[in-house]
């Protein structure tokens, strides 16, 4: 107990504790799902791919399960020590080995190829495999950034807006390898096509926004900052980039036009670069990011401080 009345445990608090407990419920809940999508769809498995799914989410919705039970049986040897870190890393690794196996259109899956008439494109097979499979990823990412930062690193220090960089540059990981996936199963005989030379257009996106993004990161996190106008110019050109792309992937005969991971990442990316962008314009309007509000700052500081000056004249006299 805290001098505040809060309860601590292991230099956690309890806000902390209970999110970090509803999170591995999600991975349990997710899990579960997802391993239930997946066994229902097809009870004869015939390739490996498909066993290593019910393999992992199998081991992911027990250990995420006994994570649950630590909670009420023995919190104090569990909550924020290094088997809550390593258990966390553990899932962590099945979900981004197992991710690829599920997403991949090839395994026919979560993802299969559908062809509508002369269009074709990957899309959900297995709609709750497929967002159960996400979600349960997600999840265990926050678990294991909150054990981060509960141990010393505070990760909400970090700017938001080089969060919203990270995840553009994640979702252009996402975008690049879906549209060279599109394009390798459609595109080679040939490229000339509507929908192909939209696909290269992917490409392209996915390449541009992942260096432009990533650089942001690196000089944020080890400069501290680029510099308004320039983060400002390249979240201008990162957000017309993607606002293209979204008229060309995810309309008439674009790539993303069926629901899955091309057609979400690229609508992500086109929310996450738009909201960066007005953060941006929303300090340049309050005075963040233009040389005049400096000035008009040094005036008023200049004004407050002669103000107190004039007081105490009168009061002498």
């Amino acid at each position: 107990m805290t001098e505040n009345g809060s309860t601590m445990t292991s230099g956690t608090g309890t806000g902390t504790l209970e999110n970090r407990f509803l999170a591995w419920t999600g991975v349990a809940c997710f899990s579960a799902v997802s391993l239930g999508a997946h066994i229902s769809w097809d009870w004869f498995y015939d390739t490996a791919k498909e066993r290593w799914v019910t393999a992992f989410t199998s081991i992911s919705m027990i250990v995420s399960f006994l994570a649950m039970v630590t909670h009420f049986v023995s919190p104090a040897s569990f909550i924020g020590k290094p088997v809550e870190a390593g258990t966390a890393s553990l899932l962590v690794v099945f979900w981004t080995a197992g991710l690829p196996v599920v997403m991949n259109p090839d395994n026919a899956i979560a993802v299969g190829i559908a062809r509508v008439d002369d269009m074709k494109s990957f899309t959900i097979l297995n709609a709750n495999l497929y967002f159960g499979c996400w979600f349960a990823f997600l999840a265990v990412i926050y678990i294991l950034g909150s054990y981060v930062r509960d141990v010393g690193y505070d990760l909400t220090k970090t700017p938001p807006k080089t969060t919203a960089w990270f995840a553009i540059t994640c979702g252009s990981v996402v975008v690049l390898g879906s549209s060279t996936k599109f394009f390798w199963e459609f595109c080679e005989d040939d490229a000339s096509t509507p929908d192909c030379v939209r696909t290269k257009y992917g490409i392209a996106l996915g390449v541009i926004g992942f260096f432009l993004a990533a650089g942001m990161c690196v000089v944020n996190v080890w400069l501290g900052s680029a510099g308004y106008i320039v983060e400002l110019i390249l979240s201008l050109i990162v957000f017309a980039l993607n606002s293209a792309g979204i008229g060309l992937i995810t309309f008439g005969w674009g790539p993303g036009t069926f629901l899955g991971n091309l057609y979400f990442f690229t609508w992500l990316i086109w929310g996450i670069s738009g909201y960066l962008l007005l953060n941006l314009l929303t300090e340049f309007i309050g005075g963040g990011g233009s040389a005049s509000s400096s000035n008009s700052e040094i005036e008023m500081d200049t004004g407050a401080a002669e103000q107190p000056q004039g007081e105490t004249i009168t009061a002498s006299i």
